[in-house]
């Protein structure tokens, strides 16, 4: 009877230790995946899609993006889930700020350090004048990797114009060559975005 119990035991700290081993996996895996998207350059050996098209959101926003690809244009997202039989889902949401204090880069730039990121993120201002936050953000129990882009724009006299662009992947997939070359062809039409005035 006491075999039996120590065998037990010994089972179930087996399990426990398997379980804390795969979430340690996942947590390094997932900061790998931030760290490279976040201070990272896009891969440079993927080239452009052919078939990117433009994509003009209600609020101003033209950008262009693959064809083959479901492009969500609205005020809430739903989920990060990637949707079965959907080559890309992309989230796109465009909000509006009162800039506090001077008006242009400076503004745009200090609006972006006030919002919540989960984990590290980036800022950058880029030749077009506009400003670009990149984060990764775990969702739905750290199964999902949500690539997150924050790009800001000055609008005259004193507004900011920020679209949030989003794609997820599931954590095991996000590294994959596939992945890391949408990651690309996305990170590439987000900066080349453009704001109507």
């Amino acid at each position: 009877m006491a075999r039996l119990i120590l065998l037990l035991v010994i089972a179930a700290a087996l399990v426990i230790a398997l379980v804390w081993d795969q979430r340690g996996r996942r947590d390094a895996r997932i900061a790998r995946l931030r760290w490279a998207f976040v201070h990272g350059t896009p891969p440079a050996g993927y080239g452009r899609p052919a078939n990117l098209e433009p994509v003009v959101h209600p609020g101003g926003l033209t950008f262009r993006a693959p064809t083959s690809w479901t492009i969500d244009v609205g005020e809430r997202r739903t989920s990060d889930d990637p949707a079965p039989g959907v080559a890309r889902r992309v989230h796109v949401e465009l909000i509006r700020l009162e800039a506090q204090g001077s008006s242009g880069t400076e503004s745009v730039t200090s609006a972006m350090k006030t919002l919540e990121t989960t984990g590290d993120s980036s800022l950058e201002v880029l030749a077009n004048g506009n400003v670009l936050m990149k984060a990764l953000e775990r969702s739905r129990k750290d199964l999902i990797a949500s690539y997150v882009w924050r790009l800001g724009h000055a609008r005259p006299p004193r507004g900011i114009q920020i679209a949030i662009f989003r794609l997820g992947f599931p954590v095991e997939a996000a590294a994959e060559v596939i992945a890391q070359s949408d990651l690309a062809t996305l990170d590439r039409e987000v900066r080349e975005a453009a704001f109507s005035d």
